[in-house]
């Protein structure tokens, strides 16, 4: 068994950077409270590497698993519901 670390970044603001870090999956993020708007994740990327942005629906709440995404270097994020701010924690994981 392998140990991996893992890092959480709280998504307070309405859209901004959530990580730059290079060699990392998105395991999931997980939502504190029912989300009024979508949240959009971009900087994920399809199996076959072909870029993609990754949208969580409003009134999702609890842990939502990544769909096996992947990216490389800058994951950036916002809320289409401004009040939705700091309401989601997005999981990495080192590769």
């Amino acid at each position: 068994m392998s140990n991996r670390s893992m890092n959480a970044t709280s998504l307070d603001d309405v859209s901004g950077i959530c990580s730059d870090l290079s060699r990392s999956s998105v395991v999931g993020v997980c939502i504190k409270s029912a989300l009024a708007g979508s949240l959009t994740l971009v900087g994920v990327t399809n199996a076959d590497g072909s870029p993609a942005a990754w949208v969580i629906a409003a009134s999702t709440v609890g842990f939502v698993a990544a769909p096996g995404s992947k990216y490389s270097g800058r994951l950036s994020f916002a809320y289409a519901n401004g009040a939705d701010a700091g309401s989601a924690i997005v999981i990495l994981s080192a590769l």
